[in-house]
C-alpha cells in the first residue's frame, strides 16, 4: 500500500512540476512524495490543481495498466540502478517492455548521418550486442535508429528513450521499430506522461536519461550544435565514459566529435577498444587469471550450447558486478565468446 501511494503521488508531482531536482529537494525536505505534494505544491499550486493532478495520476496508472506499461518510482526494485546515481534522475519512469539485466552502453549521433556513420553505428551496435551489452539510444532518425535496428537484428537487447509519452511514439515512422524492440525483449522508456507530445524542450531531458542509464556514451557523429553533444556532456558530468569515433578530415559531422576529443573523450577505432577500456576501469586484472586447464566456477557453469547471464549467475551465486567483470576477463582471455540470443559459450 505504501509503495502504491508513493507511486501515485510521485506521478502527480511529475505532472505538476517540470524540475526533478526541485521535486526531489522537497521530497527530501518533507519526507515523502505525499507530504511534498501537500506542503510544497500547496504553496505553489491551488488545491484544485493538486486534486486535478492526483486524478490525472490515477488515470495514468489505469491507462498504463491497460497497455502493459509499467510506471516506476525511485523506490521500485526495477528502477535502473545506474539511473539512481544521477542527481536529476526522473521522479517516475514509464516502461513498456523489459529493461535488460545487462550492462548498457549508449550509441548516439546525428539524425542526418551519412552512409559511413550509419554503417559505423550498425557495426558497433552489433559487436557490443554480441558481447552481451544492452544498447541505449533515442529512437531518432540516423545513428539512433541504426543502433537499435542492428541490436535487434543481432538478437541483442536495446532500450529506446523517448522525448514524448509512450502513447505518442516519435518519430511516427519508428512505431514499427519500437514494436520490434519490445518484441526482442528490449524496452521503450520515458519520463513523460503517456500522451505527452514530442515538445522541443523534452529532448535535452531525454538525453540525460540516455547518459544516466549507461556505463558510457559512444558518439558516432555530431556537428557543432548536435543534440548528441548534450548527451555526451551530461555523461561527462555524471562521471560516465565518453567514446568518440574519428571522422574524415573536414567532415561537418565530425566537428562536434573533435570538440569532445579535446575535452577528454576517449578516441576509439574499433569496438574492442571499448571492452578493453571498461575492463581496465573495472580492474579485472586484479582477478587471478585461470590457467588453461584449471577449474573456474564461471567456465564450469556454462552449458555446451551456451548459457545466459541469468543462468550463470544462478549457478555461481556471484554478484552481478563481479560476474560482469569475470565475463569480460574471460572474453578478453579468449576462453568464452558471446553468441546471438544473449548467450555465452566456451571456445573449447
Amino acid at each position: 500500500m505504501k509503495n502504491s501511494s508513493e507511486l501515485l503521488y510521485s506521478i502527480a508531482l511529475n505532472l505538476l512540476e517540470n524540475s526533478p531536482l526541485q521535486i526531489r529537494k522537497y521530497i527530501d525536505a518533507f519526507g515523502s512524495p505525499k507530504s511534498a505534494l501537500n506542503n510544497y505544491c500547496g504553496g505553489k499550486f491551488s488545491k484544485v490543481e493538486i486534486e486535478s493532478a492526483l486524478n490525472r495520476a490515477k488515470a495514468e496508472l489505469e491507462s498504463a495498466h491497460s497497455k502493459d506499461i509499467a510506471i516506476l518510482c525511485e523506490s521500485s526494485p526495477s528502477y535502473p540502478k545506474l539511473l539512481r546515481e544521477i542527481p536529476d534522475r526522473p521522479i517516475v519512469l514509464y516502461v513498456k517492455g523489459k529493461l535488460p539485466d545487462a550492462p548498457s552502453i549508449a550509441i548516439v549521433g546525428s539524425r542526418k548521418a551519412d552512409a559511413y556513420c550509419m554503417s559505423t553505428s550498425e557495426k558497433i551496435s552489433k559487436e557490443l550486442s554480441e558481447a552481451g551489452f544492452a544498447i541505449i539510444s533515442g529512437l531518432a532518425y540516423g545513428v539512433d535508429a541504426a543502433a537499435h535496428k542492428s541490436s535487434v537484428a543481432s538478437k541483442g537487447k536495446t532500450v529506446a528513450v523517448l522525448g514524448s509519452g509512450l502513447c505518442d511514439i516519435y518519430p511516427r515512422e519508428h512505431q514499427l521499430l519500437a514494436k520490434k524492440i519490445i518484441e526482442s525483449d528490449g524496452a521503450i522508456v520515458s519520463e513523460f506522461a503517456l500522451l505527452a507530445g514530442p515538445e522541443r524542450q523534452n529532448f535535452p531531458k531525454r538525453n540525460r536519461i540516455i547518459a544516466g542509464i549507461s556505463l558510457g556514451v559512444i558518439v558516432v557523429a555530431a556537428a557543432k550544435r548536435s543534440g548528441a553533444l548534450i548527451t555526451a556532456r551530461l555523461a561527462m558530468e555524471y562521471n560516465r565514459n565518453v567514446w568518440a569515433v574519428p571522422h574524415r578530415f573536414g567532415d561537418e559531422l565530425g566537428e562536434g566529435v573533435i570538440g569532445l576529443m579535446r575535452d577528454g573523450a576517449t578516441v576509439i577505432s574499433k569496438s574492442s577498444d571499448i571492452l578493453e577500456d571498461l575492463a581496465l576501469q573495472m580492474d579485472i586484472s586484479s582477478f587471478k587469471k585461470t590457467a588453461p586447464n584449471s577449474k573456474d566456477e564461471v567456465l564450469t557453469s556454462i552449458n555446451a550450447d551456451g548459457s545466459t547471464l541469468d543462468e550463470i549467475a544462478l549457478k555461481t551465486g556471484l554478484e552481478r558486478k563481479i560476474l560482469y567483470q569475470r565475463i569480460l576477463q574471460l572474453e578478453l582471455e579468449g576462453k568464452i565468446i558471446s553468441i546471438p540470443g544473449g548467450l555465452y559459450r566456451l571456445t573449447c
